[in-house]
């Protein structure tokens, strides 16, 4: 059973449950110029599949032509190396992506949550209160 956190955009109400752990979207279809990248916004890598797929189209292996050869081979196994990079690490990305532009985690403080915020490494950057021995050394020390 997979494991899906809702994030909701504040300012426009839209909700996008975004699974935790493999992507099998983009393992299947990120070759594909991308497209899942794009529509992820993960524009950088899509922009990036999206060049090698050209460079694989216009280096078509060719006994004659070794380099053009070579560049193929090169192209296509770091296209898989990648593909799999990214099945691991995309819905991660995904994730932090839609943080960034200032979405929020629907509920905050549900164990799914914190688990997801666990495996996709977000920290929450709450400062802690001091405590009342630390106050109070503070408190003694001022009235000295």
């Amino acid at each position: 059973m997979a494991i899906r956190i809702a994030l909701r955009d504040l300012r426009t109400a839209e909700t996008r449950l975004v699974k935790v752990g493999w992507s099998w979207t983009i393992f299947f279809f990120a070759w594909l110029f991308g497209i899942p990248l794009f529509m992820r916004k993960l524009v950088s890598w899509g922009f990036v599949f999206l060049a090698m797929n050209l460079i694989f189209m216009l280096t078509q292996p060719n006994f004659e032509n070794h380099p053009a050869s070579f560049l193929w081979v090169v192209t296509g196994i770091l296209q898989v190396i990648l593909i799999f990079y990214l099945s691991i690490k995309g819905n991660e990305l995904t994730a932090k992506g839609l943080l960034a532009r200032g979405w929020e985690f629907v509920e905050p403080q549900s164990d799914i949550t914190k688990y997801a915020k666990m495996r996709w490494h977000i920290f929450d950057n709450t400062p802690s209160m001091p405590s009342e021995k630390a106050s109070s050394v503070t408190n003694s020390a001022g009235q000295a």
